[in-house]
């Protein structure tokens, strides 16, 4: 029971539940700024995932010239793909058998990336370092089950590790060492200039406050945390966007918070920047952003039928 309750969490590993696995695609929007004055004008987008089916967890890599998802096709095997831009062509990076890999980060010397690897028993679940071919490198922990990671300060990780109500957060360092540092968070953290290189990362708290918000929280390599943002209640996907701004999707509208300046701002000081509503896209909720050059820039975000997943 214990493991089918992780599992349906994490919506990392779906045998016997391949009726509930949600249909997705991936959606690419060039972004057009002010950096002073935050006016924001998006282009239309362009669908990067011609598969209709399971298409999640976009990664721009480094250099913004391709991105990486996770994709569960005919083989029922959730497996690591990329879009490249140049090519316009989609290249399928892993190809297992008895393992899944989900959330795809490349390293900034493009020379490995990292997964979280589910393992044959669909529910052990690590971090682990692949080669640039697709094969496994090493394993990266041993704490059981890791849902979701971000890097940060060069070779540590934040990590999102299942429990039976959801998530809490944990740090691991360089020598394998992991701690727990807080309770009740979201799924997505990110370093906060999106570099692996930043030694501290955003995540969203989702505890009781008296507010009835999310709460956005700082951590570093310490595990001294502090409150920066907040989020509507439900709302914990993010991007690390322009002017460094985090960018969230509430009620099928695009939103970019001011974040960093020693301040704690709410939905209401946050900028408009798209309204999708009356969009075939209204349904989305997954963000991931390259910044190409002051006041330029792409979106690409996770587009949903049906219910929320």
């Amino acid at each position: 029971m214990r493991n089918a309750l992780l599992l349906l969490l994490s919506i990392l590993s779906f045998n016997g539940f391949s009726q509930a696995l949600p249909t997705t695609k991936i959606l690419f929007f060039p972004v057009n700024y002010s950096p002073n004055y935050n006016i924001f004008m998006l282009s239309e987008p362009l669908n990067l995932t011609s598969f209709h089916g399971y298409n999640n967890q976009p990664s721009f890599h480094a250099n913004g010239s391709m991105i990486d998802y996770v994709s569960i096709r005919e083989d029922k095997q959730a497996d690591i793909y990329r879009y490249d831009f140049k090519a316009q062509q989609t290249q399928r990076i892993t190809s297992t058998t008895t393992y899944k890999e989900y959330s795809p980060r490349w390293s900034a010397d493009e020379k490995t990336f990292t997964v979280v690897r589910v393992e044959p028993d669909d529910s052990t679940q690590y971090l682990w370092r692949y080669n640039t071919d697709g094969t496994p490198l090493k394993q990266l922990s041993k704490i059981n089950p890791v849902g979701y990671y971000t890097p940060f300060n060069k070779n540590a990780f934040g990590l999102f590790v299942l429990n039976k109500k959801g998530g809490d957060l944990y740090l691991l360092n360089a020598k394998g060492i992991v701690r727990k540092v807080d309770e009740n968070i979201g799924r997505c953290l990110l370093p906060i200039h999106n570099k692996e290189t930043d030694t501290t990362f955003y995540y969203v708290s989702k505890k009781a406050y008296p507010d009835s918000n999310y709460h956005v929280m700082e951590c570093n390599t310490r595990g001294q945390i502090r409150q920066v943002g907040i989020l509507p209640k439900g709302t914990e996907d993010f991007c690390i966007g322009p002017n460094r701004m985090l960018c969230f999707g509430y009620e099928h509208k695009l939103y970019a918070m001011p974040i960093g300046d020693g301040l704690i701002h709410a939905l209401t000081e946050a900028y408009f920047i798209a309204d999708f509503s009356t969009k075939p896209w209204a349904n989305f909720y997954r963000l991931n952003y390259y910044e190409e050059k002051p006041g330029a820039g792409y979106f690409a975000v996770v587009v949903y039928e049906g219910e929320k997943p």
